[in-house]
């Protein structure tokens, strides 16, 4: 039983919605704080649980308010001890809101307020925060601080990030004689921002301050020593979209949308994407010539395209990062900075370009029902960590790698074998197969075999010798 951490949150919500006599102008707003307060656990101490001497005292039988010391058993710690003593935890304070004003135009300004056009527009606004605080601390009496010759340790972090969005949408609708048409337009911004700091100690003269004063410690005093740590990045992600639905008696049915899309983590002249769909369905059941087969409840053909995108990189890391290194100066230590990554400025959008053909179907009043789907998918500058050799002074570099292919079905299928007002029995199958592989990288149809990437076949594979057994 795992006798430290604990977990209490309190949240609530408050919501408010407003709409003019008219209904011309709509208003809402929500608004949803939380706080979160927790002891964390250390998995750790199960397993010290398991290996330790099970004739060791929790308590030296000598030293009376001292904990046994594990030192020298394959545990190496003293499982009780660091639960009691070790104190590890943190607080946790989220606040989301938003708020949308959206303006009806049609069908209320119509002639006679009547239309079979439909037109409105709205505007949202939307932020989220999180900040975050997290806390250790051994004191001096731990005997897993005297092993390490340590009179008390302590640290503690502090990280805060925000998300910020815009989104601004334009919405049109119209039904007439069964032709069915909806048309949607928009602008997106969202702006993340990440910081934090940390800092740590150790030495200290009591154990009374815990974590709560690290500057008294005097490990960090010494020259060249230094625990503390702090950052900040941000990135943008801007967008503009649009998306066409129509339907002609619910039977043919069609779907287009696209996006133009800008991430601020790509370089100046790859920061810009564009990605298509279009989505085509056929309901066979209602054409004339299978109107009269009762036995067939729903048959549904459909067919899809649509390129989805990856930009899954830290902010600036097509700049290339420095980072600090010491270095002696005479008979000074010295700080100095160094190049950590490689920039790359041609790294752009990692794309997916899928291909889908379906088939939904239900028969006998619902007694067989199920779908099949075969796919394709070919996925363009991959974004992956290179490795290099090690005279370039670089262990990797973050780049667009090559092409990779996914193709596969799906298939599921469900039956209700027996249903009546006492007793129901149905099974669920389904069925899934895929095949990856890689189709091209960086230098063409070239294996990698440093990386283990091999034309024709999966990432991440195994490559070794052939064992031909003992």
């Amino acid at each position: 039983v795992d006798i430290r951490s604990d977990r209490k949150e309190y949240g609530a919500r408050f919501s408010l919605n407003h709409t003019t006599k008219s209904g011309l102008l709509n208003f809402s707003a929500n608004i949803s704080p939380r706080f979160v307060y927790r002891n964390n656990s250390d998995w750790s101490v199960f397993r010290a649980a398991l290996e330790a001497n099970p004739t060791t005292p929790v308590f030296d039988p000598n030293i009376p308010g001292q904990y046994s010391n594990f030192n020298g058993q394959a545990a190496g710690m003293n499982p009780v001890e660091l639960l009691k003593l070790d104190q590890s935890g943190g607080e946790t304070k989220l606040l989301d809101w938003d708020a949308t004003v959206k303006l009806n135009l049609l069908p209320l300004l119509a002639k006679e307020g009547t239309s079979v056009h439909s037109l409105n527009t709205q505007v949202t606004l939307a932020q989220q925060q999180n900040d975050n605080f997290n806390f250790w601390f051994r004191p001096a009496i731990s005997t897993m601080a005297q092993n390490s010759g340590r009179s008390g340790e302590a640290s503690r972090d502090y990280g805060k990030s925000r998300q910020e969005s815009l989104e601004w949408l334009v919405n049109y609708t119209m039904e007439k004689n069964q032709h069915h048409l909806k048309l949607m337009g928009g602008y997106s911004y969202q702006y993340f921002q990440n910081s934090g700091m940390s800092a740590s100690n150790k030495d200290f003269p009591s154990d009374i301050l815990s974590y709560n004063n690290l500057a008294q410690g005097e490990w960090a005093k010494e020259e060249g020593r230094n625990e503390m740590g702090s950052y900040k990045n941000d990135s943008k992600l801007i967008a503009f979209f649009g998306r066409i639905n129509y339907d002609y008696k619910g039977r043919y049915l069609f779907t287009a949308s696209y996006r133009y899309e800008g991430s601020s983590k790509f370089g100046k002249n790859n920061k810009w994407g564009t990605f298509p769909s279009i989505a085509l369905a056929w309901r066979i059941n209602q054409e004339e010539f299978l109107r009269n087969v009762s036995w067939i409840d729903n048959l549904k053909l459909r067919f899809g395209y649509g390129v989805t995108a990856n930009t899954s990189i830290n902010p600036y890391q097509t700049k290339g990062l420095l980072s600090k290194k010491y270095y002696n100066y005479g008979e000074n230590m010295v700080i100095g900075y160094t190049s950590s990554s490689l920039p790359d400025k041609t790294l752009t959008w990692e794309t997916t370009g899928q291909w889908n053909v379906g088939v939904d179907f239900s028969f006998f009043r619902g007694r067989l029902s199920g779908t099949v789907d075969a796919y394709l998918q070919n996925t363009h500058d991959l974004l992956l960590d290179r490795q290099l050799p090690a005279v370039s002074g670089y262990t990797s570099v973050l780049t667009n790698v090559g092409k990779t292919r996914n193709k596969g079905i799906e298939v599921s299928l469900s039956t209700v074998n027996i249903q009546n007002k006492d007793f129901t029995w149905s099974t669920d199958f389904m069925y899934s197969t895929n095949k990856e592989e890689i189709v091209e990288l960086y230098n063409g149809k070239v294996d990698d075999i440093g990386n283990s990437w091999f034309i024709g076949e999966a990432l991440g594979v195994y490559y070794d010798y052939k064992k031909i057994g003992i």
